[in-house]
């Protein structure tokens, strides 16, 4: 009895431990597998270096047996794109249970490999390729196969070397994440410069072309923006280039913070992408109490010498929180010991008013440019904004008018005679006297000789007749 007892237990265990046999499996698991990175060369058919044309890229796989029985001739294989050109190297025979080998993997960067994707973001997580999957399994019966990711990235050439930001005239350089404070009214000038990275080298020298950048502003109601697309158009290696787009804010923008996201894209000349992203914040901010000037005007600017008045007229908007009601407005002329204030006006938020000011002008004011202040303030005494214009005065003195020079006449006195001079003047003097009574002499024969003639014809005519 006890001898049968005994072999049924030997039996028994012997198929247990048969069964244990066949259960057991090897089991592969495969990490992640990530070539190339933020500096990574593509291949370039247009490079002088024969070694630039193709590059390959060399990595390791890694994985590891997490079964209970070794695997055996192992076969990876991978389903990326045949311009990858995958090949696998130095594959280990066989793995031990629980135990991690690797084997080397193979493959082509090819020339038009992007690197810059829109609906991703900037990090360089975001800027790999996903070229497919390695698999990994082992021809032995009792092991399972696994696949894991795998990618690859290359190098971004086209950059946004430079964001400035300028409000109001001053500016200030920005980065991703950066805030920018404006206020209801103001001009915002964005200056966005884009840069070709790659290098001037006989082996890269390549030109990245139909360069843009897009600009948007989150729930831009409260902004007029006068281009939201800026063309770069094409960009050879090294070189930059920059544009400027201008930003509005209403004046009766609300107190909110909007996002503007800036993209830049391009293409180089073998078909990759390449391109930045960057985003700040336009942090619109009201005061409780803020009464701005909008406008100082003077009319006429110049004066002429005909007009010895101005009118100054102002306009001021209430940008505060505030509804108001005891708002002074103040102008100023040092130069003409002017100065007026009008107290107690009432003003409503995002409301606006206008207010004129006649100016007189002594005509003794000394010709130059006089400056004009308006300042205005809150709770009547509580100064908030100031403007500050010229007024132009004329020379005005009269004209004195310098009569001509007039010079008495130049009396010329001729020499005395020597006493030759004065016989030959004789001689002539009486040789014309003479010429003279000698014509008259003759005239009077003529005269003479035509009356008798007038007498005989008339003579002969009366007698001829009365035959």
């Amino acid at each position: 009895m006890k001898k049968a007892i005994v072999t049924s237990c030997i039996a028994l265990l012997l198929i247990l431990m048969t069964s244990f046999s066949a259960l057991a499996v090897g089991e592969i698991t495969v990490n992640e597998v990530r070539l190339g990175g933020t500096s990574q060369a593509r291949s370039n058919p247009k490079a002088d270096d024969v070694n630039a044309r193709v590059v390959n890229l060399t990595g390791t796989v890694t994985f590891k047996n997490t079964g209970a029985v070794a695997i055996t001739e192992i076969l990876p294989s991978a389903n990326a794109d045949a311009k990858f050109k995958v090949s696998f190297s130095d594959i280990p025979l066989s793995v031990n249970p629980n135990t991690e080998s690797t084997f080397k993997v193979i493959l082509e960067v090819p020339k038009d490999l992007s690197s810059f994707f829109e609906t991703r973001t900037d990090a360089n997580d975001d800027r790999k390729v996903d070229i497919g999957d390695i698999s990994i399994t082992a021809n032995n019966a009792s092991a399972t196969g696994s696949t894991g990711s795998f990618f690859l990235q290359a190098e971004n050439q086209l950059d946004l070397d430079d964001i400035k930001v300028e409000v109001n005239g001053e500016s200030e350089n920005v980065d991703d994440g950066d805030d920018v404070k404006v206020k209801p009214g103001d001009k915002v000038v964005i200056t966005v410069k884009a840069k070709n990275t790659y290098s001037s080298s006989d082996d890269e020298d390549l030109s990245i072309e139909d360069i843009e950048a897009d600009i948007d502003v989150a729930d831009d109601g409260d902004f007029d923006i006068d281009e939201d697309n800026i063309d770069f158009g094409d960009l050879d290696a090294k070189e930059s280039s920059e544009e400027t787009i201008t930003i509005d804010v209403a004046e009766d923008a609300t107190k909110d913070d909007h996002d503007v996201n800036i993209v830049l894209r391009g293409k180089d000349e073998n078909g990759a992408s390449h391109g930045e992203k960057l985003s700040f914040t336009l942090k619109v901010e009201r005061e409780r109490n803020e009464i701005k000037i909008q406008t100082l005007t003077i009319t006429p600017q110049s004066l002429t010498c005909q007009t010895r008045s101005v009118e100054v007229s102002t306009k001021v908007l209430n940008l505060g929180r505030d509804d108001e009601d005891e708002v002074s407005l103040k102008l100023e002329i040092p130069g003409l010991n002017y100065n007026e204030r009008i107290y107690d006006l009432s003003l409503d938020e995002d409301d606006e008013m206008s207010k004129n000011f006649r100016v007189s002008i002594p005509e003794s004011l000394k010709a130059g440019e006089y400056p004009v202040t308006i300042e205005s303030y809150y709770d009547r005494t509580k100064i908030s904004d100031t403007k500050a214009s010229l007024l132009s005065v004329p020379d005005c003195k009269p004209i004195v008018v310098t009569p001509p020079v007039i010079l008495p006449p130049v009396i010329v006195t001729p020499p005395e005679p020597s006493e030759d001079e004065e016989i030959v003047e004789s001689d002539t003097v009486l040789e014309n006297v003479s010429k003279s009574q000698m014509y008259v002499w003759a005239l009077g024969i003529v005269v003479v000789m035509l009356v008798v003639i007038v007498l005989v014809l008339a003579a002969k005519f009366i007698f001829g007749k009365e035959e």
